[in-house]
């Protein structure tokens, strides 16, 4: 069988262009497997059409059955196989020594090319049966070229509805349907204007961002780049002092408990890129000034989530890190809640000003028989005085950090 490998064919997205070889593949082949549009260009072959269909596993069975039967089979991928295409599956399922790609311009490459752009810069994702846009909302906080796939519910319309809905207005969209094609259009939109549009399949997006953020999203901010309400804002070098606590990776989800200016949520999207992030607040104006911050620092990824905790936990996907900024030492409630929906091996980290706060908190910890790691954070910070300086010492924040053991040790 290893003299026998099922050929996967990229057509690209002009099917007639196909390279004289991978043509004499797909002649040759006794069983076509495929999109039924990508079959239909090869409609006069005499081999066994195989049309994708759900649940992908039982088709991929089917092919595997022919090729068992010695039959020459040949799929057809979109553009390259193995960018966001059929040929990722089948290699992961099968094995190298099973198959062979033959690569085809992917419509990423394409629409770059209509363009003029460059494409090894744009990050590129697929909204191919995504329910939701999370994949694009951390796309556009990493790049300023951000190319989208999409599908018949994730149209170029309902994209630019979103991007209004997040406030993602400084991007241009870019839309391109039926490239190559005698139908091919090429439109650049506002998301207003491409929201109120309709567009022809197949269609690609490519959002470009027209001017850079309002604000420079760095580690350590100051409190007066961002929108706040008096007093309910961390300090940058308690906040910094926190994410060391945390210990954020790529692909963590941390809930930001009483997250106000939503400022730790915004400085984590730095080091969560893969994850996610959300940004809890009860009131409804500080929810507002967390929005008005991810849309000046452009810092899309932070979710906000208007609601009370622990109230709105069940709707919350498991943590592996959770930030208390407020609330912590008003009841065991809220943090039983919370550390029963932490991740084994997560981290929580509370922030406490007031000693009874502080004293609560550890009284809870050591009735749980966990052990906590606390670090006062006292910040003196410069201010002029006769000619000189003089150091004007602010409130003493407490960082209280606890460790959840690995399932097999969680008290």
């Amino acid at each position: 069988m290893q003299n026998n490998p099922i050929q996967v064919i990229g057509l690209g997205p002009a099917p007639d262009r196909l390279a004289p070889q991978e043509l004499e593949i797909v002649r040759g082949a006794e069983v076509l497997a495929g999109g039924e549009e990508l079959l239909e260009a090869f409609q006069d072959s005499e081999a066994e059409f195989l049309p994708l269909r759900t649940p992908l596993a039982e088709w991929i069975g089917e092919i595997v059955s022919r090729r068992e039967q010695g039959r020459r089979i040949a799929v057809l991928a979109d553009g390259d196989p193995l960018f966001y295409g059929i040929g990722s599956r089948l290699c992961h399922e099968l094995g190298p020594e099973t198959v062979r790609v033959h690569p085809g311009v992917s419509v990423l490459q394409a629409a770059a090319a209509r363009l003029c752009l460059p494409w090894s810069d744009i990050l590129t994702v697929s909204l191919h049966g995504r329910g939701d846009m999370l994949v694009l909302r951390r796309a556009l906080a990493r790049s300023e070229r951000v190319g989208v796939y999409t599908d018949p519910e994730n149209t170029p319309d309902l994209i630019a509805a979103f991007l209004k809905r997040i406030g993602a207005e400084d991007f241009r969209v870019h839309v391109l349907e039926n490239l190559f094609g005698e139908q091919e259009r090429i439109s650049c939109l506002s998301p207003d204007q491409a929201a109120k549009e309709s567009f022809a399949e197949p269609n690609f997006v490519l959002l470009e961002r027209s001017l850079p953020p309002r604000i420079a999203l760095t580690p350590g901010m100051p409190e007066e780049s961002l929108e706040r309400e008096r007093g309910l804002i961390s300090k940058p070098e308690v906040r910094l002092a926190a994410l060391g606590r945390l210990q954020p990776e790529c692909g963590h989800t941390l809930w930001d408990i009483g997250a106000g200016s939503g400022s730790l949520s915004l400085e984590a999207s730095l080091l969560i890129r893969e994850g996610r992030i959300l940004a809890v607040e009860r009131d409804k104006s500080r929810a507002a000034q967390i929005e008005t911050n991810i849309v000046g620092t452009g810092a899309f990824g932070v979710e906000v989530i208007l609601d009370t905790a622990p109230d709105c936990f069940q709707r919350l996907p498991d943590p592996d890190l959770i930030f208390l900024g407020g609330g912590a030492g008003q009841g065991h409630c809220l943090l039983d809640e919370a550390w029963s929906r932490l991740r084994p091996g997560g981290r929580l980290v509370a922030s406490l000003v007031l000693l009874g706060s502080l004293q609560a908190v550890l009284d809870w910890a050591w009735a749980k028989g966990l052990q906590p790691e606390l670090t006062q954070i006292q910040v003196s910070r410069s201010a002029p005085l006769q000619g000189d300086l003089r150091l004007a010492a602010r409130n003493p924040v407490f960082l209280l950090a606890l460790h959840k053991p690995p399932q097999s040790e969680t008290p």
